[in-house]
């Protein structure tokens, strides 16, 4: 081989990895996850489009401040995974107000 043929090769190779490097990094549950971390809130993995944990996690108890740990998470239930923060030692509570139908509305009730 003489060195453009293999320049040619590195070339290719290069290019599928930083395009698999694209598709892994470009979710947005992925994105959002990393910036609470560096708020400082701890956070775990749900199934995908719902709010419950994945079957055999821990739920809450998984949540992690530890982003490779996150990573491994988003590697073993996928990248399109819900994210959750624990609340616990976050100083944050939260108000679920529900807007079932137009008479029983919880944004009215609680104003």
């Amino acid at each position: 081989m003489n060195e453009d043929t293999k320049k040619a090769l590195e070339t290719k190779f290069g290019d599928r990895v930083q395009e698999t490097n694209k598709n892994i990094y470009s979710s947005q549950y992925i994105i959002k996850s990393h910036e609470l971390i560096e708020q400082g809130y701890k956070v775990y993995l749900l199934a995908q489009g719902t709010n419950v944990p994945y079957k055999g996690s821990l739920g809450h108890l998984n949540a992690t401040d530890d982003v490779y740990e996150l990573i491994d998470m988003f590697n073993k239930y996928g990248a399109d995974s819900n994210i959750a923060i624990t609340l616990r030692d976050s100083k944050l509570a939260v108000l679920d107000i529900d807007r079932h139908t137009p008479d029983k509305n919880g944004l009215q009730t609680l104003k």
